[in-house]
């Protein structure tokens, strides 16, 4: 079982980072469960199964839902046959698409048909009688397609700035450079990321890097695992090993060994 990737339509290049699913065989009996990382970034979530509900933890999820920026790693349960399809956001996409403030989901979900959108009404419906996966992707891509005609809101040059510079050092950034290159005061600063982002920058950041270390490990760039926490440039092991049960809930040696079962971030860049 792993991700199956689609490329987002050009009309949604701002807002879309990646567009993914994941399904099982009908016969699927086992209900798994996933972790699933901490990466600060937001999405949209569709979710449809004959044999059961979804789960974070113990608490029922919606079929339609949006999710805010993680700070901490979480189970989800999921039944035994089922498909999932997600869009994750780029962070400013909560604000510019449905006029949200970020902050207000951080760490929480919502489902669509709580935000009385007079175009979600009936799209879970819609959504569940598509005949194809494919199908049900360009209903939600048309879906958003249409908020982003309907919304006048932008995304913040100033904050895409920041995002940049977290990106091109890996996280590994102060809020003493975050200001000198966007010219706000620490408080404003703060403020612009909250709203938008969802998270102070100073999280954000540790949240990216910590995200950077665990594309290194995926991608098998190291010699020994306190390569990552000097490459990362934590300062010695102890602070890496410490951030990764933070915000995966595991040890890195742990994550090495069970991340078949651990569902990750999607993307290389957040901005």
């Amino acid at each position: 079982m792993a991700y199956q990737f689609v490329a987002p339509p050009p009309a949604l290049a701002a807002y879309v980072q990646a567009i993914w699913y994941l399904e099982t065989p009908v016969s699927q009996v086992s209900a798994p469960t996933f972790r699933v990382l901490a990466d600060g970034c937001p999405g949209l979530i569709f979710q449809q199964s004959e044999s059961g509900s979804f789960y974070q933890y113990e608490k029922p999820l919606p079929a339609l839902y949006l999710y805010g920026p993680a700070t901490q790693y979480t189970q989800l349960q999921f039944p035994g046959s089922f498909r999932v399809i997600g869009f994750c956001f780029y962070p400013h996409a909560l604000k510019t698409l449905f006029q949200l403030d970020a902050s207000a989901l951080t760490d929480r979900c919502l489902g669509l048909e709580e935000m009385s959108i007079p175009q979600t009404q009936h799209l879970p419906e819609q959504l569940m009688h598509q005949a194809t996966v494919f199908n049900q992707i360009d209903l939600l891509s048309a879906y958003l397609v249409q908020r982003s005609q309907q919304t006048s809101a932008t995304p913040d040059p100033t904050l895409h700035q920041a995002l940049q510079l977290i990106h091109k050092q890996k996280g590994d950034v102060s809020m003493k450079e975050l200001q000198q290159q966007t010219g706000l005061s620490e408080r404003s600063l703060e403020r612009r990321f909250k709203h938008y982002v969802g998270l102070s920058p100073k999280l954000w950041s540790s949240i990216y890097r910590f995200q950077s270390s665990v594309e290194q490990l995926n991608h098998n760039r190291y010699a020994k695992l306190s390569d990552v926490a000097f490459d990362r440039g934590y300062a010695d092991q102890s602070h890496f090993i410490r951030a990764f049960q933070t915000f995966a809930g595991l040890s890195p040696q742990a994550y090495l060994r069970e991340n078949q079962q651990i569902l990750g971030n999607f993307s290389s860049s957040p901005f």
